[in-house]
């Protein structure tokens, strides 16, 4: 795998049940209790991934892990066959 930088474009993606679904878009919305967070729209189809920068993609996943208890991955592309990012 090549070196990635900060500004390298990269694809977060959420599996569940061997399913891949990829971040379209992002939005920080209220709970119930007005606590702000940050919710994510998934699509099962690649074509609608959204690249992020390899550093935002990382400060995104942290989110979604602290505030949703989701745990995420990045590949370098959106794809069935696209390679996982080892972290």
């Amino acid at each position: 795998m090549s070196d990635i930088s900060a500004s390298t474009r990269v694809h977060i993606i959420f599996i569940h049940d061997d399913r891949r679904w990829y971040l379209n878009r992002t939005e920080t919305v209220r709970n119930p209790k007005g606590d702000l967070y940050l919710k994510g729209y998934w699509n099962d189809d690649p074509a609608q991934s959204t690249a992020h920068s390899y550093e935002i993609a990382n400060l995104v996943r942290e989110r979604f892990k602290r505030e949703n208890g989701l745990t995420t991955r990045i590949a370098l592309q959106a794809g069935d066959s696209a390679e996982l990012i080892q972290e």
